[in-house]
């Protein structure tokens, strides 16, 4: 039973049983038709024969009936059609006597005169069948007439047509030309429709098992299997779909082997991160225990110093750590309202002017006035100022300068920072925003740079702007610069801030 397994073959099994069922029941339908049509045509045809013979008995019968002085006429009446059987009825139906070709005894002593009275009353145009006294329970067509029986009575002419049809039809049928044309016509019908089915069938499966090899190819391994999709039909649609779904797995899979390539290097970058800073702690404080007799007032603050600078770097490691994973919870929501942008950069570049004066670098903020309020989180968007704006301070040359640019967008105000630094390589350029990434091939750090050197800080800023409804996006080129933008959206109540001198 094991090809019956396929979809072809079970399709197949069905089609075929179907057919051949389909094929029985149109020949009985057929079959019984024909009877039906010979049965009408013998009604139609002798629909009068019982008038005939009333009026041949009649003279016969008006002292009564004798059954010896009516059979002459009668027996005249079945040679001209020998297939008919002849009841006398009484008036309320009884048989008084009949005449038929087979010795065959009555089975029912009387004939319902229902469908007799519907054959004397209407048209004789109009099929009626009626009972037959020898095969109870079987309808046949029949011819009736009233006689006369003498002395007042009144009785019945009831002639069964065709009393000897179903054998003699059947004989007739199966001798048909017509009969043999359409069995070998149904034969060619069925055989011409059961091998085109199965081709078709072929046809339409075959999709499917290459679907299914594909699936099955996909499953152990092979992502790069694709089948003949198309928008002929659903099988080549569902072609398609299965196309779509396997580069999407595929494009996943690869996501998820960089994430996974990135989550290793942050176990080896942070466990870097966290040892250096805890040993120059620990380094320091054992230093100090030693030599705490002998260490002067001005060694002991500088030690106190450098553990006090690890220890800030150990925890803005460990804050941006906690930032980002609640940021990246489903659940949590900015708290957002009316922000004046040039107001939140002017307080952003005043915290970070001593550092980059120190550094040499000048930031330079330009906007036009009247720039529009926007709708957001105001810590939020300040932490991707400052992180923007301490990334560019850091990567700038001394004599080197730093732009900041707000400018309406239509609905939005744009945000864009600049540098003149090192750049970033075009191999680093589509990695700068993914978590714990580090583009250290061409951002090279001096020595007096600080920062945790995690990666965390441009992920942090790109979620930040999510969360916000926008993206945040980069251009650079090594030894040139870089430029990171992003747009907020402006609050519905926009009203224009007049913007400081600058």
């Amino acid at each position: 039973m094991k090809p019956f397994r396929s979809f072809y073959a079970r399709l197949s099994t069905v089609f075929l049983v179907l057919l051949i069922v389909l094929s029985l029941g149109y020949t009985i339908i057929a079959f019984r038709g024909a009877l039906r049509l010979i049965d009408e045509v013998e009604f139609k045809l002798n629909a009068g024969y019982a008038t005939r013979i009333a009026a041949e008995l009649a003279p016969h019968t008006q002292n009564g009936l004798v059954v010896s002085q009516i059979k002459q006429s009668i027996h005249y009446m079945m040679v001209m059609n020998p297939r008919v059987e002849i009841y006398i009825l009484g008036s309320t139906g009884r048989v008084i006597t009949f005449f038929a070709d087979t010795p065959d005894p009555l089975k029912k002593q009387s004939v319902d005169l229902a469908p007799i009275r519907r054959f004397l009353e209407g048209p004789h145009g109009r099929f009626i069948e009626g009972e037959d006294p020898r095969a109870p329970g079987r309808a046949r067509p029949f011819s009736a007439a009233r006689l006369d029986l003498g002395g007042g009575k009144t009785g019945y002419v009831y002639v069964i047509l065709g009393g000897e049809k179903f054998e003699s039809a059947l004989a007739m049928l199966e001798d048909s030309y017509l009969l043999r044309t359409g069995a070998v016509a149904v034969a060619l019908v069925l055989l011409v429709t059961g091998i085109g089915g199965l081709f078709l069938f072929a046809l339409l499966t075959r999709r499917l098992r290459s679907l299914t090899r594909a699936a099955e190819a996909f499953e152990q391994g092979d992502l790069s299997r694709r089948v003949q999709g198309g928008t002929a039909d659903e099988l080549d649609r569902l072609g398609t779909s299965f196309n779509h779904m396997a580069e999407t797995i595929a494009a996943d899979i690869d996501r998820m082997k960089q994430i996974d390539k990135l989550r290793r290097d942050l176990v080896a970058n942070v466990s870097h991160d966290l040892r250096s800073p805890l040993a120059s702690i620990r380094g320091y404080i054992e230093t100090i225990l030693m030599k705490d007799e002998s260490l002067t007032p001005e060694e002991l603050r500088s030690y106190l110093d450098i553990t006090l600078r690890n220890t800030r770097t150990l925890e803005r490691l460990v804050q941006e750590l906690f930032d980002l994973s609640r940021l990246e919870n489903t659940d949590y929501r900015p708290n957002f309202e009316q922000v004046s942008m040039p107001e939140l950069l002017q307080d952003v570049v005043l915290k970070l002017s001593a550092t980059a004066e120190r550094r040499g670098v000048e930031i330079r903020p330009i906007y036009a006035r009247n720039i529009p309020l926007v709708r957001a989180d105001i810590a939020l968007i300040e932490r991707v100022l400052t992180n923007l704006l301490e990334n560019a301070v850091r990567y700038t040359p001394s004599g080197g300068k730093v732009t900041v640019e707000l400018s309406r967008q239509g609905d939005r105000v744009e945000v864009a920072v600049s540098d003149t630094g090192c750049g970033i390589d075009s191999t680093d350029l589509p990695y700068v925003f993914d978590r714990f990434y580090r583009a250290e091939r061409s951002r090279v750090r001096t020595a007096d740079q600080t920062g945790t050197g995690s990666g965390l800080g441009l992920a942090i800023a790109k979620r930040i702007i999510e969360l916000h409804g926008g993206e945040i996006a980069v251009t650079s080129r090594v030894n040139a610069g870089s430029r990171f933008s992003f747009e907020l959206v402006c609050a519905n109540d926009s009203r224009g801030t007049p913007a400081p001198a600058v």
